[in-house]
């Protein structure tokens, strides 16, 4: 079994649940600090639905990336979002 290093990329799913805590950037940038990754060899998946559910959606997107973790939209265009429903104006 191989072994997560520091330099090891990791990509990991971001649930509906996570992504309604206030302070998930935060959670997010306490782990990279523990963990020692770099933040640039995270990929937080996040899907559509989350996004247009929660109201501060920008503000957290916002907040993770300042944190240089990379986001990856998961199934977008198997719902409702459109481009311009979806909060995320980069």
């Amino acid at each position: 079994m191989d072994h997560i290093t520091p330099s090891t990329p990791l990509e990991t799913a971001v649930s509906a649940r996570q992504f309604w805590q206030p302070d998930l950037p935060d959670v997010v940038r306490d782990a990279l600090h523990s963990s020692g990754l770099s933040p640039h060899l995270l990929t937080l998946e996040i899907t559509e639905s989350v996004l247009l559910d929660v109201p501060d959606a920008a503000q957290i997107l916002g907040a993770l990336h300042a944190l240089g973790v990379r986001l990856s939209l998961d199934d977008f265009g198997t719902g409702s979002a459109t481009c311009t429903a979806c909060p995320c104006t980069a």
